[in-house]
């Protein structure tokens, strides 16, 4: 495609990247339509003024998410992922709108567990610190980290909580760096529960009999632990209150219905029961009212 430059667009920057076209054309042979011509994180303008190449991409060296020019340009070393030393990448700073060249300018060193999962049923997790930098981490279940579990810091770290006791479980970590250097000591938590829900004491009462066509299914659900939610035949029900569900309308056919009722807590710990109710319009012989006006 032809670039004509004229003396009345001479001062013209398309993408406005601090470039004049003319000068992207002629000068540096990068595209004056797009801010970052090698797509390397750094604009051409921020290139230009930092002596690295506009046209060439060279790779992240240090691998933690900036290319090499871009850390040239932001001052950082493209040889190490975490230029001040303060456990967290220089990506990662950078993205969150920290200084990745100061120590005192950090964003907060996180642990999660199962992607952030609230609970979770058995005690096998997986642990992750998100954006650090190190070599190993520490994990246990004590602040002081005894009989902690020492690993090569990667990502979905196995760790197995020290039993199945019900509730909020925390889990505390150092990273270490050169074998003796450690992290700040970082938290996590999650709640464990592998307890299903109790469910019962329904209305109508298993077994009954009704001549209606339509019915109020409820019943008592609780759970020790977390929230939880109720089902009927599989749909949700119409709400809970004050430890019982209710499933407004539910219609009958001509004899014996099985209602399956099942409750889930947030862990996925489910029970079911079945409730069964007749249909019997035999005894009714009385026919409806209508009146006209």
């Amino acid at each position: 495609e032809a670039l004509y430059m004229t003396a009345g667009n001479a001062d013209i920057d398309s993408d406005a990247d601090g470039v004049k076209d003319t000068r992207e054309k002629f000068l540096y042979h990068t595209d004056p339509a797009v801010v970052d011509t090698d797509g390397d994180g750094a604009t051409d303008r921020q290139e230009v003024v930092a002596g690295t190449n506009p046209l060439h991409n060279p790779g992240d060296s240090d691998s933690d998410g900036l290319s090499d020019d871009l850390e040239t340009v932001l001052g950082t070393d493209p040889d190490a992922a975490d230029t001040d030393l303060d456990w967290a990448g220089d990506g990662y700073e950078q993205t969150l709108g920290y200084d990745p060249l100061s120590d005192t300018n950090t964003p907060p060193l996180l642990l999660e567990i199962d992607n952030n999962a609230l609970y979770t049923r058995t005690t096998n997790i997986f642990v992750n610190f998100p954006g650090l930098v190190a070599e190993h981490a520490l994990i246990g279940e004590t602040e002081d980290l005894t009989n902690g579990v020492l690993q090569d810091l990667g990502t979905n770290l196995a760790y197995g909580l020290v039993n199945e006791s019900n509730g909020a479980r925390q889990v505390f970590a150092r990273l270490y760096r050169n074998s003796v250097e450690q992290s700040p000591l970082i938290t996590g938590s999650i709640t464990f529960d592998n307890i299903a829900p109790t469910i019962g004491v329904f209305s109508p009462a298993n077994g009954s009999a009704t001549n209606s066509r339509w019915i109020k299914v409820t019943g008592a659900v609780t759970d020790t632990v977390s929230v939880v939610r109720a089902f009927v035949n599989g749909e949700w029900s119409d709400g809970i209150s004050q430890g019982r569900f209710q499933y407004d309308r539910y219609m009958l056919n001509h004899g014996t219905n099985r209602i399956e009722i099942t409750a889930e807590d947030m862990a996925g710990n489910t029970a079911t029961q079945y409730l069964q109710v007749l249909q019997d319009t035999t005894g009714d012989t009385t026919a409806p009212a209508i009146a006209l006006e």
